[in-house]
């Protein structure tokens, strides 16, 4: 097996000191290049608005929470924010919102489903766990559904293993099952995860990425690139949130929310969907945060020109995001 060290916080390119907002593509720029997105140093964009909350829900049976006027009756003028976060994934973030002054909006786009069974190939790439040299969890969801499937198959992990989650919430989700997994301390992305040192030299290495259906191949695809034999094992779904028609973009007008804080390119594409054309364009302007400079520019490449890419998809990045955006 490859030599490998053994430091947990391996070093990335560190992001960007620039602020800038990304100049969003208008909706018919199709075939442009994506507009140039900047990382923020911390992440970067704004927010502010309030009103009163409610529950509602949609067709998909998800909840919308929004923060509320209180018992009192008085109203809530905290900035209110769009958090579009799978359900049961939202709260720490907006625990932090709130702790920092935020009305935080539930609206998922998200929902997260285990599989009820797994395919031939995926069973059979788990049977195999031992003949690999590293492990690689893309997502915190990967992580913890990934490791039901792998501890029902190996009640006593294979020894040699080298394990690499893509950012602190995978590496948090691991660790909670005694394993500790090196990550990228701030691009928590693929890209980052690739510029680890570690990760450089792969020629003879046999890697298992774990993951859900679908996504992007990038990963599996430069590690090929770099000598090592590659597969990836889906072990949970993503799939879009239905919601009635004009639902969502009543939500973000009733409750003045100035600024939609994004998950993930899936959740993204999935908010397009759920507007229409004419609530696109009406949108056109409001502030969208997006996890990464990926995001951001699928975001400004859908019509958005308000768009701001967040250091990584962490919950502290996300709140330093609109932190730094409204002090400006």
């Amino acid at each position: 097996m490859p030599a490998l060290s053994h430091s947990v916080g391996a070093s990335v390119i560190p992001a960007q000191a620039g602020k800038q907002p990304i100049a969003g593509a208008s909706a018919g720029s199709a075939g442009k290049a994506a507009p140039p997105v900047i990382p923020a140093q911390a992440g970067i964009q704004p927010v502010a608005g309030a009103g009163t909350g409610g529950v509602s829900g949609s067709q998909s049976g998800a909840r919308v929470w929004s923060g509320g006027s209180g018992e009192s009756g008085a109203a809530d003028l905290r900035p209110a924010v769009l958090v579009t976060r799978p359900a049961g994934q939202a709260e720490p973030l907006c625990a932090l919102l709130e702790a920092k002054g935020y009305r935080p909006v539930r609206f998922p786009l998200l929902e997260i489903r285990e599989l009820e069974k797994l395919p031939f190939a995926a069973r059979r790439a788990l049977a195999r766990l031992e003949q690999f040299h590293a492990l690689i969890f893309v997502s915190a969801n990967a992580a913890r559904h990934g490791m039901r499937w792998i501890e029902a198959q190996w009640p006593r992990l294979p020894a040699g293993l080298e394990w690499f989650a893509v950012g602190e919430g995978s590496a948090a989700a691991l660790a909670e099952r005694g394993i500790r997994a090196r990550h990228p301390p701030v691009d928590m992305s693929s890209e980052g995860l690739l510029a680890m040192p570690e990760l450089a030299r792969m020629k003879g290495w046999r890697v298992l990425i774990v993951k859900g259906r679908g996504g992007r191949d990038a990963l599996r695809a430069e590690l090929r690139r770099r000598g090592a034999a590659a597969e990836e094992v889906a072990l949970y779904e993503r799939r879009p949130v239905r919601a009635a028609p004009r639902e969502l973009f009543r939500l973000i007008e009733g409750e003045t929310c100035r600024a939609i804080l994004l998950s993930s390119g899936e959740g993204l594409n999935n908010m397009v969907s759920l507007l229409s054309r004419d609530e696109r364009a009406r949108l056109r302007e409001r502030l969208l945060v997006a996890p990464g400079p990926r995001v951001a520019a699928a975001a400004g490449a859908c019509g958005f020109s308000r768009v701001v890419a967040a250091a990584n998809a962490g919950d502290a990045a996300m709140a330093a995001a609109l932190e730094s955006a409204l002090a400006r």
